[in-house]
């Protein structure tokens, strides 16, 4: 297992343990030179997903891998972390249904992840 598979497994158990929901990850390593993974994630309000994410910044500086570029603040309903190797977006439900960001990469395999 790459790091950035292990990455995007820790980061995605971490959120799910402070109640993300809809997790999804998608490897676009044969697709895109952006990124290797995405991972999809909605929170249930605008606080929620400033807590989201806090969690991946914690768990990134755990591991010692640089702090990410963050778009989206205190009030926003989409927030991107770029992890270079991972890209984190977190939604609220209803900016994700509207969006679907993830349908663009549709080409991608879905990463089979283990959260208990």
């Amino acid at each position: 297992m790459t790091d950035s598979l292990k990455t995007l497994q820790k980061l995605a158990q971490n959120l799910y343990d402070k109640k993300g929901l809809n997790i999804i990850a998608i490897d676009v390593r044969n697709i895109s030179t952006m990124t290797d993974f995405f991972l999809f994630v909605d929170g249930l309000a605008s606080t929620h997903l400033l807590a989201l994410r806090d969690v991946v910044e914690k768990t990134l500086q755990e591991i010692g891998w640089n702090s990410p570029r963050v778009d989206g603040q205190k009030g926003d309903n989409w927030v991107v972390l770029d992890c270079l190797n991972i890209i984190v977006h977190l939604f609220d439900p209803k900016t994700r249904d509207f969006y679907r960001v993830e349908e663009v990469w549709k080409d991608g395999k879905i990463v089979p992840l283990e959260l208990t």
